[in-house]
């Protein structure tokens, strides 16, 4: 016969947001699959969603871009995918991220100067990390990436500490 344990409501949500972060995206991929095969479609589709944003190790690609389009400031939530130099010649960088709200594609266009990065959402429109945490995960990006970035500060290149 099993114990009746008592919890708080405190106690719950840190039990659950603990049990939370420590499921990887495999574990959701797998109750989706599972879901699938009952005949639980839609559940199946939230787990896939779920697990896409807060899979462990998910959250160090995601930062927040903030966008200058049509003289409007637009905050974009992204997962950094990959970083390609253009050519050997070229200061140039291609951000290549994938919108987490609407699942698609986005590249920005970098340039590298001593400095500071110059952001463009597809070569077109001025862009910067949204705050100073999502800097320094680009300039991290970057280092994984094997590129030299070690004088560029995080407060040159994000929205919070310079604006557009």
């Amino acid at each position: 016969m099993g114990r009746i344990i008592r919890l708080t409501e405190r106690d719950l949500t840190r039990l659950v947001k603990r049990t939370i972060t420590e499921l990887d995206r495999s574990t959701y991929e797998k109750a989706a699959d599972v879901a699938g095969e009952k005949g639980f479609n839609k559940l199946s589709d939230r787990f896939r969603e779920h697990g896409k944003k807060f899979g462990l190790g998910q959250e160090k690609d995601n930062i927040i871009m903030v966008v200058k389009h049509l003289g409007q400031e637009k905050e974009i939530e992204l997962r950094m995918i990959s970083l390609k130099k253009e050519s050997n010649t070229s200061n140039t960088y291609t951000l290549e991220t994938e919108d987490l709200d609407k699942g698609i594609k986005r590249d920005f266009e970098i340039g590298k100067y001593v400095d500071i990065l110059e952001f463009r959402l597809m070569g077109n429109h001025p862009s910067l990390p949204a705050t100073r945490k999502d800097a320094i995960k680009v300039l991290r990006f970057f280092e994984d990436n094997g590129f030299d970035v070690d004088i560029i500060d995080p407060r040159a290149i994000s929205y919070d500490d310079s604006g557009l």
